[in-house]
């Protein structure tokens, strides 16, 4: 449903009581809410950031930033040519 003009969402319009929304009401709404929250987010390239992918599915997880490219790093199978 497209928000009302002005860009209100239900939450500000009261139809939705502000405490009834807990974790399972922001999970039913994100991208693909039926997937588990990830275990390890791997960011390569070094970077140290994650420039808020999942952040909230994420917040339990475990961070590694390698600074080898993928998918150069040993083990992992290269794209087809």
């Amino acid at each position: 449903m497209p928000p009302p003009p002005g860009g209100l969402r239900p939450g500000s319009l009261g139809e939705i009581d502000p405490a009834a929304v807990g974790p399972e009401t922001l999970a039913a709404h994100f991208y693909l809410p039926e997937m588990p929250d990830p275990d390890l987010v791997i960011r390569s390239s070094g970077e140290r950031r994650i420039s808020n992918f999942l952040l909230w599915q994420s917040a339990y997880a475990g961070y590694a930033f390698p600074e080898t490219l993928w998918p150069t790093s040993t083990g992992m199978p290269s794209p087809p040519a």
